[in-house]
Formats: structure tokens, sequence, C-alpha cells
């Protein structure tokens, strides 16, 4: 199976883009997510100043097989003051300051395991103008931070809390080399 990687808006057809992401994350504890929750929150976040979107296409059907979209960090951003508030006012120059937010990563189930994730998180760091990327996992999501540790990712805070009724989420940070290229 090959594919295409290419950006998208809010703004645009994103029912396919919000189908993937709903099969994606059909298992729990994602699974109580509705497609009209995914809609408004990528309309949300496509508010925020550098938002990037990318999905990958299958080329001979055109049919989604993966998304993944992050913005900016900016103070006033809940994500962003959270991880603020647990990394204190020294780490959060260094680190949150001028920096990205991958947001989501998904791929549909039947298209697992073909480096399309990977391509995804490439293309999105190789697009994003900062020198340093942050997301958050979840500490006990093993598959997951295995995969973004293998590319490249590290932990920099463990099992932090969002607040009451979130799991704990680990914060992981990736260097970003803009020569043309980013590092993987």
């Amino acid at each position: 199976m090959s594919f295409a990687i290419a950006p998208f808006t809010p703004a645009g057809d994103v029912k396919p883009i919000i189908a993937a992401w709903k099969d994606a994350f059909s298992d729990p504890p994602h699974s109580y997510r509705s497609t009209s929750d995914l809609a408004d929150q990528l309309a949300w976040h496509g508010t925020f100043p550098g938002f990037i979107g990318l999905a990958a296409r299958d080329e001979a059907t055109g049919t989604v097989l993966g998304m993944t979209y992050g913005f900016s960090n900016h103070p006033g951003q809940w994500w962003r003051d959270r991880v603020a508030e647990a990394l204190g006012p020294q780490q959060t120059r260094e680190l949150l300051d001028d920096s990205f937010c991958l947001m989501e990563l998904g791929v549909i189930r039947a298209a697992r395991r073909r480096g399309i994730a990977q391509a995804l998180v490439a293309e999105l760091l190789a697009r994003q103008p900062h020198p340093r990327a942050l997301l958050s996992m979840q500490s006990d999501n093993l598959t997951g931070l295995a995969f973004y540790r293998a590319t490249g990712w590290r932990t920099i805070l463990e099992k932090m809390s969002f607040g009451v009724g979130f799991l704990p989420y680990d914060i992981m940070l990736h260097e970003v080399y803009h020569s043309g290229t980013s590092s993987r």
C-alpha cells in the first residue's frame, strides 16, 4: 500500500479525516469520543497559531489512512498552561517557549505497522518552525511510548496529571533541526 501525505485545514472537508481519527481511537479509553467531539476539537485547535494538519491517503483509493496535527505552544492554551505549571518557570522557558505541540496522531487499524505514523510525524516536524516539539502520551500506553522513543522523542516528565478525571500522562520532547530535515 503506497500513501501520500498532504496538508488539511479544519475549514476544508474534514469528514474523512475525522472518520479515520475515530477509527484510530476506537479502543478504550478513547472510544467514548464522538465524531462531533472530534470535529469540535479540530475546529477549535485549527484556530491556534501555527496549526498544521496532515493526512496520509492511500494513493490508489484516496482513503485517509492516518492523520496528525499540532500547533505552536502559546501561553493561555489549556495543554501548554498545565504542562508549564508542572514543569515550573525555568523549564517552561527552556522547553515550552518557542515550541510546537503535536496534539493528535492516529492511523486506522487496517493500515497500522506500515510506516504511516512515522512518516506523518516526520513530515509534521519538518513543516513546523520551532526548535522543539512536545506531546503528551498516556503513561500506561507502552506501545505509544515505545513508538515515540524509537523515533527520537524523550520523556521529560513522567506521570503528569492534567487534573481530576484524567489518566497520568508522560510529556515527551523532540529536538528539531531545521537544516531541511528534522532529527529522526
